[in-house]
């Protein structure tokens, strides 16, 4: 059933991304007049303060995050060194025809994926809709956050290893967004199961995660322990599905081993094209067997 959903989705979603959009979503995009991401410092005299930055998730959808203040300089400094497109930042703002790959870099910034997969998920608001979710390695939040602002999870739940980064993006999400849902955050560590939420988990969300090799089978464990059993009741008459979303850029080199570790592990984890980005995602779809 939700292969066939999935493939449902990707049909459609396709045609939303590439025509219902407006553009700014993918190679065939039109950047929107307004600039994809404005910086304002949240005073006037802390130098050092956090700043908020909006980013454009496309028709006329909007998510704020507190980053670091350099957050935005470090960024473009390790993207001219890791990508060989570059980009011509001007001051504190970053123009929507800016290459996604302009987003690489560690926890403190916005990388490319969890862009892809936050503005998916702000437009296909019933992947989360009335479900528990966690957000694995969340970073400065962007996911968690579009989830907050554009989705109605029964619950949002961040995890990330740096206590401080995540510290930001649950600030992100409790002060920035109109949301009601409860939020709860987590100082994770996929290899000490002491520190794993311990809580109800429908859906996991995860981008760029597969980097790390070493990282394949404490991902899988962490998985197989919020996806089994595949279901169980929620609010006490209604089954759920549970399953994972993984957004993974082409080029990474791990994914075959994580669906070998992930069958293994007793999942079924489905590579499909993403919607509308299809030359520089897979979105991974984990699902109990």
């Amino acid at each position: 059933t939700l292969f066939l959903l999935v493939l449902t989705f990707q049909s459609s979603a396709t045609f939303a991304f590439s025509g219902g959009f407006g553009g700014g979503f993918g190679k065939k995009a039109t950047p929107p007049k307004k600039p994809n991401v404005v910086s304002q410092p949240k005073t006037v005299n802390e130098i050092d303060a956090d700043l908020i930055e909006s980013y454009d998730l496309g028709q006329e959808k909007y998510v704020k995050l507190y980053v670091p203040p350099d957050a935005l300089n470090r960024q473009l400094e390790q993207s001219n060194q890791q990508s060989p497109l570059k980009s011509k930042p001007t001051e504190n703002k970053m123009s929507a025809e800016l290459n996604l790959k302009q987003y690489y870099g560690t926890g403190d910034v916005v990388w490319p994926s969890s862009f892809a997969l936050a503005r998916l998920l702000s437009h296909c608001p019933s992947f989360v809709s009335g479900r528990n979710v966690l957000e694995l390695g969340c970073g400065l939040g962007l996911v968690s956050a579009s989830v907050c602002c554009h989705g109605t999870p029964k619950s949002m739940t961040l995890s990330d290893l740096d206590a401080a980064v995540l510290e930001k993006a649950y600030k992100s999400c409790t002060e920035l967004q109109n949301q009601v849902m409860e939020v709860k955050r987590s100082v994770m560590d996929w290899n000490d199961e002491m520190t794993w939420p311990k809580q109800t988990v429908d859906t996991i969300l995860a981008s760029d995660v597969l980097y790390d090799a070493g990282s394949l089978q404490p991902l899988v464990n962490v998985l197989r322990h919020y996806l089994l059993p595949s279901t169980e009741p929620n609010d006490g008459n209604k089954e759920v599905l549970k399953q994972a979303m993984i957004v993974d850029p082409i080029n990474r080199l791990n994914r075959e081993q994580f669906c070998l570790v992930a069958d293994t592990a007793g999942m079924d984890a489905e590579c499909i094209p993403f919607p509308g980005m299809a030359d520089d995602f897979v979105l991974i779809n984990v699902t109990p067997k």
